[in-house]
């Protein structure tokens, strides 16, 4: 066992009774280990005192500070979301079936970025007479290929 899954052990939710035997393993497992410890909690089960010690005594065999243990696991930085380009926008659903929260402002926001325009306003009606009439028109990216081909 690691010293980074026993730390994970000490960090996790969930009652100390639970958190007793994954720790009694990762002594019997530690790098330095102490038999008779192990036997010790092994023969004489949970409580709230014993529990405490047998923490104390993880962590000392594998080296843990408690600036381990409140230290945040860096997170992984995430990629960035891709840019929607016109060309990915449906806009060949049913408006009024959309749910409004998350469906259909996002979208008309899309449009909006796409296209330059802005809807008259965010009542449902507006942002959908306004998708209504982006899918009618054709993007700036269609019209600026259709320039080109004249």
């Amino acid at each position: 066992m690691t010293k980074q899954e026993v730390i994970s052990i000490l960090n996790s939710k969930g009652s100390d009774q639970s958190k007793f035997g994954r720790l009694i393993l990762a002594l019997q497992q530690a790098p330095v280990k102490n038999l008779a410890s192990v036997s010790f909690y092994n023969r004489s089960g949970f409580s709230a005192q014993r529990f405490k010690t047998l923490v104390y005594d993880v962590k000392k065999s594998y080296g843990i500070t408690d600036g381990d243990l409140s230290a945040k696991p860096k997170a992984a930085p995430k990629a960035p979301e891709p840019k929607k380009d016109s060309k990915e926008i449906d806009l060949e659903v049913d408006f009024e079936a959309l749910d409004y929260h998350k469906e259909l402002r996002p979208l008309a926001a899309d449009v909006a970025e796409a296209t330059g325009d802005e809807p008259a306003s965010q009542k449902k009606a507006d942002l959908i007479a306004f998708l209504e009439q982006a899918k009618k028109e054709p993007s700036p990216t269609e019209k600026k290929s259709q320039s080109k081909e004249e």
